[in-house]
């Protein structure tokens, strides 16, 4: 699973954050009615589903979740959270097929000798160019602890870990502190901007400034991520669920083509250019200082 129930305190807190006051009281007592119920019933239930078929207890979860965040969002979203370790270990077995290809022509085109990579997750991607570049050195920067722990040993085990220096730090910190990225030839964020929109549209945009002015001079920005509604006809399915589940999950607003277009060009990038990743509605924006 890639959401797990927070500790009770927090998710307390995060209930009271989130529920008018008004409806407190009966908030608090269907959480714990639910907690209860969930630990006395889901080691039996889960047994027994995956006693008639090891799929079962996978999508039971899964219609749960889906049915909880549909009733009440708010709550849902306060109740879960994404654990990043998980998280960053399923998007580099996603990613190698998917968007890593694209991501990872693109920036051994550039040959840098410095690439920092924003929302690295296990450091993959890093990897894979540090691999392909003995001369290289190489920044992964993440907000989670469990995924800059298996990047350093993922680093390790390839024999890269002298080049690859990982930093625990949200994306978010580069608007006021862009030393991370300072004299990177490549700096790539994947899935991490739309994290940061709407609540935080202006902290994104200082991002994108500031990677900008701290790229050496014909330096590129490199962001894979999503784009809403997708129109052809091979992604407008996919495009449309990954939409929803974006807004209606996790409170995400997606931009489109023409929105990322304006976003690095407002942040003083040249050239934008969009690249179709391989999965449905997947776009690597690359734009030059």
């Amino acid at each position: 699973m890639l959401v797990s129930p927070r500790r009770r305190p927090v998710r307390m807190l995060m209930i009271r954050a989130v529920v008018p006051a008004s409806q407190l009281t009966q908030a608090l007592t269907q959480d714990e009615v639910r907690e209860g119920a969930t630990g006395l019933s889901g080691p039996p239930l889960g047994g027994l589903l995956y006693g008639i078929n090891r799929a079962l207890p996978f999508l039971f979860c899964a219609v749960s979740f889906a049915g909880e965040f549909m009733r009440s969002p708010l709550t849902a979203r306060a109740r879960y959270c994404r654990d990043g370790r998980q998280v960053a270990v399923s998007s580099q077995w996603m990613g190698s097929p998917a968007f890593y290809p694209a991501a990872l022509a693109t920036i051994l085109d550039a040959a840098p000798r410095h690439a920092v990579d924003l929302g690295a997750g296990t450091g993959r991607l890093l990897i894979e160019v540090l691999l392909a570049l003995p001369d290289s050195t190489a920044v992964a920067l993440d907000i989670d602890h469990g995924a800059c722990q298996e990047a350093v040993k993922a680093g390790r085990k390839a024999g890269v870990g002298d080049r690859l220096t990982v930093i625990e730090r949200a994306i978010q910190s580069i608007a006021d502190d862009p030393s991370p990225v300072q004299g990177a030839d490549v700096v790539h964020a994947g899935f991490v901007f739309h994290d940061m929109l709407p609540e935080q549209e202006q902290v994104a945009e200082a991002v994108l400034a500031n990677c900008r002015d701290a790229l050496r001079p014909g330096g590129i920005m490199a962001i894979t991520d999503a784009v809403p509604y997708a129109p052809d006809d091979r992604e407008r399915r996919f495009g449309a669920i990954v939409t929803y589940y974006h807004k209606q999950f996790m409170g995400r607003r997606l931009l489109d083509e023409k929105q990322w277009q304006e976003k690095l060009s407002s942040a003083g990038f040249s050239d934008v250019k969009c690249v179709q990743h391989r999965f449905p509605s997947g776009r690597l924006f690359v734009a030059f200082k």
